[in-house]
């Protein structure tokens, strides 16, 4: 139990780091992605560069860690921690203990749709979420109650 527990640990706390450094990137990439959907202003019209610049100029640089950031690394902690992280255990299991060296091709792809299967069910709901929040992030005028910048300037915030 306590090996199960290093390897999703491991591949949880990895993974979650990674997410958390690169939300910006995600950030940009999400909305870039988002634009021509219903509901969605288009505000970046120049490519990557240029949709990373006008956040930044309009919320701020820190900004692009507050959208979808909590998610992101919450998704990545489960699905990671699951897919990469355990692994090696489920295919020992799938494997009746072989060693590592003697497992087939079939059984390590059975472990490993196994492990993606169950990190990707437990991570959708929160990618969902977190494209939710990226999309509908934004400053809020509190006079209005309704969001300066972003995707969705003029609406009302469904997300903060």
């Amino acid at each position: 139990m306590e090996r199960l527990a290093r390897e999703y640990l491991s591949g949880s706390l990895a993974s979650s780091f990674t997410a958390a450094v690169f939300n910006p990137l995600e950030v940009v990439k999400t909305r870039l992605q988002l634009q021509g959907m219903p509901e969605m202003r288009r505000v970046y019209t120049s490519g990557f560069s240029n949709a990373l610049r006008t956040i930044v100029r309009e919320d701020g640089l820190l900004r692009l860690w507050r959208y979808g950031l909590v998610t992101i690394v919450a998704r990545d902690f489960f699905y990671s921690g699951v897919r990469t992280g355990m692994y090696p255990t489920v295919r020992s299991i799938v494997a009746s203990g072989r060693k590592a060296e003697d497992v087939s091709m079939m059984q390590k792809i059975l472990a490993g749709a196994i492990c993606g299967g169950v990190g990707s069910g437990l991570a959708n709901p929160l990618d969902v979420v977190r494209v939710r929040m990226i999309a509908d992030g934004g400053l809020v005028d509190l006079s209005t109650n309704t969001l300066r910048t972003g995707m969705r300037a003029g609406s009302a915030p469904r997300y903060h």
